[in-house]
């Protein structure tokens, strides 16, 4: 039997300095902490792309964050759900939730390290200071406090393929908290159908497995999609939500806009809540890794 493990994390910063923050926290967080993570990690500065580095395959940015010319998802998701502070006073707590998917777990303490680092350099365009708190698990048991590590990350297990029953649930609502944004053919997804949900689950999960468990999991998933084309959307409340960001490193903006908002599906969909479940964790479609795709179950109605 396969198995997926992963953490979840959040860290807890205060302010050292008034701050103006952005509407998606995320986008902050992840651009300033890739350099520092690089600049503390990488051995070789000579080699002009990860792809061609002699270390690349015992590398620790490798790992985390560079795809070595083969498309993979990466092993973290750095979510914030916060989308309305937008200025803090000195001394003010805001924080962010880290997911670790698999044999990134281990590197809890290397992500706590940069951050670190990050806040002494400064986040945002005014290179605003913080100070990392704390860190904590999902119980809320800290697990980092005043700049020591007090406990390694608990993982979460889930067992592969899920054995788990359910009742004949007939109506399932997802509330997308943040953008999901699917392509269908190469074009973006406005209305999604179910098949598509699933199947956007799928990948994203047998993925994840695939590069940072045990392996592809034992998992049919035809049967699942052929049965997914039988559920029919019966209220659709999403709306495009539009987010772009400056990417540094490829010297362009990115679009990271999509759907946010609540979906309600009907039809038999009992075998399908353990997927669903997984997906609201791992989040679905891209730009997972900036916090995309986060969204949680309403309801499930017999």
């Amino acid at each position: 039997m396969n198995q997926f493990y992963f953490s979840n994390v959040k860290f807890d910063l205060v302010a050292d300095e008034p701050m103006i923050l952005p509407e998606v926290k995320t986008s902050m967080f992840r651009g300033g902490f890739g350099h520092v993570f690089k600049k503390f990690n990488c051995a070789n500065r000579l080699a002009k792309e990860c792809s061609a580095c002699l270390l690349k395959d015992s590398c620790n940015y490798t790992f985390i964050f560079a795809d070595n010319g083969i498309q993979r998802p990466k092993p973290y998701v750095i979510y914030s759900k916060d989308t309305t502070t937008r200025f803090l006073q000195k001394g003010a707590h805001f924080s962010f939730e880290l997911l670790l998917f698999g044999k990134a777990t281990k590197y809890l303490p290397h992500f706590i390290f940069a951050f670190i680092e990050l806040g002494k350099r400064g986040i945002a365009k005014s290179r605003n200071k913080f100070t990392v708190h704390t860190v904590s698990d999902n119980t809320g048991a800290i697990l980092f406090e005043n700049n020591k590590l007090l406990s390694a990350a608990p993982t979460t297990l889930w067992e592969l393929p899920p054995q788990t029953k359910h009742p004949a649930v007939q109506q399932v609502s997802l509330h997308f908290i943040t953008p999901l944004r699917l392509t269908y053919f190469g074009d973006l997804v406005v209305t999604p159908t179910f098949e598509m949900i699933i199947k956007a689950i799928s990948r994203r999960f047998s993925a994840l497995c695939k590069e940072y468990c045990n392996g592809l999991p034992d998992i049919d998933y035809l049967p699942l999609l052929d049965k997914a084309k039988n559920v029919r959307v019966l209220s659709n409340h999403l709306v495009w939500k539009d987010w772009s960001r400056y990417s540094s490193r490829q010297h362009s903006k990115m679009e990271f806009g999509g759907l946010v908002g609540t979906i309600t599906f009907a039809g038999d969909l009992g075998v399908f809540l353990p997927y669903l479940e997984f997906g609201s964790v791992i989040h679905i479609g891209k730009n997972c890794v900036f916090g995309n795709g986060k969204y949680k179950i309403l309801e499930e109605q017999l």
